[in-house]
């Protein structure tokens, strides 16, 4: 099968052995179907669609699944610091009301559908990061957490922010 084909049907494979005959099912099914593309070699087209096809936790080694996840945490770091940078901008502009929003709030909720309880963690994490930029550093680098900064944001001032943020760590 195709890796479409195993995104929209969602069946799990169980058990190694099962796994491994589905791989030899997926490379015979691959081979027939490859289309080469401006000159790709065939063995390359063939490689990109078994690296990227139905490949999920279960498939992975237990080395490379810890690998993984602590990857996938780090870039869900980097992605709440920069939500919370764009956020800050977003609401310095004020373009929320262009998108028909009276309120931040209400754009991050009914637009980007974020929980309520997660869009005013990132709206008191925005405003604080554009009068204390170090809370995005802090983020990004994984020192402190969303929970921390929107605890810490009452009492964190420019001349405090280091001493306070290097505390929470």
């Amino acid at each position: 099968r195709l890796p479409e084909e195993c995104a929209q049907d969602g069946r799990r494979w169980r058990g190694r052995a099962s796994q491994r005959a589905h791989r030899r099912r997926r490379w015979v099914v691959a081979r027939s179907h490859v289309v080469v593309h401006s000159g790709e070699p065939k063995i390359a087209v063939i490689q990109r669609i078994m690296t990227n096809a139905c490949t999920g936790p279960a498939d992975l080694s237990d080395d490379r699944l810890l690998i993984e996840l602590r990857r996938s945490v780090a870039d869900e770091r980097t992605a709440t610091a920069r939500l919370i940078e764009l956020l800050a901008e977003v609401d310095a502009r004020r373009l929320y009301l262009g998108e028909g929003c009276s309120s931040l709030f209400i754009y991050c909720t009914q637009v980007l559908h974020l929980s309520e309880h997660a869009a005013y963690g990132r709206i008191e994490a925005a405003r604080l990061a554009r009068w204390v930029p170090e809370v995005l550093d802090a983020l990004r680098e994984g020192h402190v957490t969303l929970t921390t900064v929107c605890l810490l944001g009452p009492h964190l001032t420019p001349a405090n922010q280091h001493e306070l943020l290097t505390a929470a760590r």
